[in-house]
């Protein structure tokens, strides 16, 4: 009220100005501005003369001086923002805040009669993003990634924001990536809003802020289509992590007791999907009657890579967004993740369902979104020598006006043996941007980081003007060549030598004796042995996980019976309480 007070002072002010002394005309860019509420633009004035007053009668000004940003407030309406210089030149420019768009008309255009209703039933989604910072390579960025895509996925299926309870810590995200910040999208515990004016200031959240998200839920009454409730973030057996502290958490038992109060005053259907680690270890606790679970693994670690573009999130979105049932979904991101190579090949997504929800859709089953990306990946050989370079090339269905980027994504030796407690790769993992060609819809680029023998897992990727991200099938090249140690097994000693296991962001070398090869192998570890890894250059990495207990050697050495040597990828488990410490092998290929 006291800001569009003082805009009427000005006017008048400023009018009074102009009819004793000739005032200069104060001209605006764009002249008759329009932005969705809680968006921002930038506005210029020329004509002015020293120092520049803007006063903005509902939204925000940002900045000094000829060029601003405005800030539309969460109102939809007019908005009058007056300019006045130094020498008392005023000028009024009229801006028009319009409501949030929809997707669910421009949807609509692409369907039938009966699909559009499906479209324009009532439905609601509670997203819960936490603090996802650790110790791996810009952890909290991938976090933050899977979040807004998970929302931006729900907006292309035609949630609207007021849809959508979007929990975040992170009241300034960006979602349709300008690099600014977006009003209207977070709802708690502190908003954008909040934070620009100063009433509040970001925080971790609380279990009470997730009790009050489904209180809002409840509040929505009957819905048509399943309340949707997603958790991004990283978990332990049994609970999901709050804050990167672990001071406050979500047990199973508390998620079930949350699930069971809202059903009991709703009588909803329910889907459950959790992007954690472990988070299958909440899948027996939460399953019942009109409730589907899903969750990114079992009772172990969820791996990510690429800034979070390589996880169960980004594919099982896509296949929602593409139209796929909730649970067809789940049947490409098993072949994805069997197609690659260590970690993701371990990873064991879960799902269960007592009332076949698993048949529905993402806010109904009326199909696909136009203009789906179609990637065509091209390598020259599956197999090439140490240090050689390769070109890579890729063809898609849509013309290069449509595409905002094309890259590939590669997970080496070393970036895959290399995680942290949380599941998340301790390094960058290396990734080639490709060039328009000559060629139409085609893209080309080269990689001649192949420093390490091994398996490498190349992932061609585009991003579309929307922000949505779509990948080829993973390509597994193998490296060869000469100068790598590996580690191997002696048979005169009975040694497993290990030169080099990543723990965490330690790097050691060990040796294993074999105590006994029936009926199962058991080793143990040569504690003498044990000490910081002497080259970490050119050396095969295996890697322990100080959670789950498990070494993985993708690659051991073993002689054979014609003098030459076999290779084998082996899974070592640790025998809880034993020392020295003891690993009995729980697979070998």
């Amino acid at each position: 009220m006291s800001n569009l007070f003082n805009s009427v002072l000005l006017v008048l002010f400023g009018l009074s100005m102009f009819a004793t002394v000739g005032a200069a005309e104060l001209v605006f860019s764009p002249a008759t501005p329009t932005v969705v509420v809680g968006q921002q633009i930038t506005l210029s004035v020329a004509g002015t003369s020293g120092e520049i007053t803007w006063t903005p009668s509902k939204g925000q000004i940002q900045g000094a001086g000829n060029q601003v940003t405005y800030i539309a407030s969460a109102e939809a309406g007019l908005d009058v923002v007056t300019a006045l210089d130094s020498e008392g030149n005023v000028g009024v420019v009229k801006i028009t805040v319009t409501p949030q768009l929809s997707q669910k008309n421009t949807l609509c255009t692409n369907l039938n009669d009966a699909q559009c209703v499906l479209i324009l039933d009532k439905r609601a989604a509670i997203l819960i993003h936490p603090n996802g910072s650790g110790s791996g390579y810009n952890q909290e960025l991938a976090v933050d990634f899977m979040a807004t895509y998970a929302y931006n996925t729900l907006q292309a299926r035609g949630y609207d924001n007021d849809e959508i309870y979007f929990l975040s810590y992170k009241p300034d995200l960006d979602f349709n990536d300008d690099a600014q910040p977006d009003y209207s999208i977070v709802d708690a515990p502190v908003t954008l809003a909040e934070l620009r004016d100063g009433t509040n200031q970001p925080r971790y959240i609380t279990l009470d802020d997730i009790r009050k998200a489904f209180e809002w839920a409840k509040e929505k009454g009957k819905l048509e289509q399943p309340l949707v409730v997603i958790f991004v973030d990283h978990g332990l057996p049994n609970e999901l992590i709050l804050n990167p502290l672990g001071t406050e958490t979500v047990t199973a038992d508390t998620f079930k007791v949350l699930l069971d109060d809202y059903q009991n005053s709703t009588n909803n259907q329910v889907v459950v999907i959790l992007e954690a680690s472990h988070s299958g270890t909440f899948v027996p606790t939460l399953s019942a009657p009109n409730r589907l679970i899903i969750s990114s693994t079992d009772e172990e670690l969820a791996y990510v890579s690429d800034y979070g573009r390589t996880s169960f999130l980004k594919l099982y979105f896509d296949n929602l967004q593409r139209g796929e049932s909730f649970g067809n979904s789940m049947q490409p991101v098993n072949y994805v993740f069997a197609t690659y190579s260590w970690p993701f090949n371990q990873q064991r997504p879960q799902m269960s369902d007592n009332t076949n929800i698993q048949n529905l859709c993402l806010n109904g089953c009326w199909g696909g979104l136009p203009n789906i990306l179609i990637l065509i990946p091209q390598i020259p050989s599956s197999q090439i020598n140490l240090g050689q370079p390769i070109d890579l090339t890729v063809q898609t269905n849509i013309s290069n006006v449509g595409m905002k980027q094309v890259w590939a994504s590669v997970i080496t030796p070393e970036i895959a043996n290399q995680r942290n407690e949380q599941g998340y790769s301790l390094q960058p993992a290396p990734y080639v941007y490709l060039a328009p060609s000559d060629m139409p819809n085609t893209y080309n680029g080269s990689f001649d980081k192949f420093n390490t023998p091994g398996e490498y897992v190349i992932t061609f990727k585009a991003e579309d003007n929307n922000g949505f991200i779509t990948d080829a099938p993973p390509i597994t090249l193998t490296v060869v060549g000469e100068g790598l140690t590996h580690a191997r097994f002696d048979a005169t000693s009975n040694i497993v030598h290990i030169p080099a296991v990543t723990v965490g962001t330690d790097i050691y070398q060990a040796d294993l004796l074999v105590r006994q090869f029936e009926p199962e192998i058991i080793l143990e570890v040569d504690m003498n042995s044990l000490k910081p890894a002497d080259d970490t250059t050119s050396v095969g990495y295996s890697n322990f996980t100080p959670s789950t207990g498990e070494v993985y050697i993708p690659l051991l050495e073993v002689p054979n019976a014609t003098g030459g040597m076999d290779t084998y990828s082996v899974t070592l488990q640790l025998e809880p309480q034993t020392s020295p410490l003891q690993f009995k092998v729980k697979a070998i290929k």
